[in-house]
């Protein structure tokens, strides 16, 4: 549910809401199972295959933003998202089976714990003449709990291409800064904590689009 309102030539200011997505979640498992002995055949063991159906509903998004167009220049854009996590809610599939009290305390740690992300994205075009343009965006995420808070740090670049024909092409780069964070591969030892772990991770991807208009 959106609106889009144009109150002067080139501005543009609209604002939506995204209702909560209620789905249905089927897992299904087998654990296997192999004993090896000398000089004796391997033993294979597998349980019965398992299976669970809960439902599950996402939280709401609100969006707001706007954009100018500069003439034939250009544009800038910015845009703000915001969903709370605290909206999730899990369920059984079938109230026949205990109804939802088997997920009391889930919903009650994701009401307690659970917390915000809010999103803000900038981006800009220039048009350098009629058939290329530059590009180049913003991204910032935040989700923030009473327990911790993450941040998401992206950016991008990119150049256009439009023919007079039919065939256009984009390509654009986007480096994406992900919060430090800390990884512990074994149990404390009995009188030393176990060797912490620190990762950096950067993704670094290229898009390539292609086109021809029919």
């Amino acid at each position: 549910i959106g609106f889009i309102w144009l109150p002067s030539s080139g501005l543009r200011i609209g604002a939506s809401v995204q209702t909560p997505t209620a789905m249905t979640i089927t897992e299904r498992w087998r654990w296997d199972g192999i004993c090896q002995f000398r000089g004796v055949k391997d033993n294979l063991y597998e349980t019965p295959d398992g299976e669970f159906t809960y439902n599950l509903r996402t939280p709401a998004i609100f969006n707001v933003g706007a954009a100018y167009t500069i003439g034939s220049f250009g544009l800038i854009s910015a845009d703000f998202e915001r969903s709370n996590s605290r909206g999730m809610k899990f369920s059984d599939y079938d109230s026949a089976y205990g109804g939802n009290d088997d997920w009391y305390e889930v919903n009650n740690e994701i009401r307690k714990y659970a917390g915000a992300t809010n999103s803000i994205r900038v981006g800009a075009e220039a048009r350098i003449v009629p058939e290329f343009a530059l590009r180049a965006g913003y991204n910032y995420k935040c989700y923030s709990s009473p327990e911790y808070k993450d941040v998401t740090n992206s950016f991008s670049f990119g150049v256009g291409y439009s023919s007079a024909g039919s065939f256009f092409a984009d390509a654009a780069v986007r480096s994406t800064l992900y919060p430090v964070s800390w990884y512990y591969p074994y149990d404390d030892y009995v009188e030393t904590r176990s060797p912490e772990v620190k990762l950096v991770k950067n993704l670094f991807d290229v898009v390539l689009t292609l086109g021809w208009r029919f």
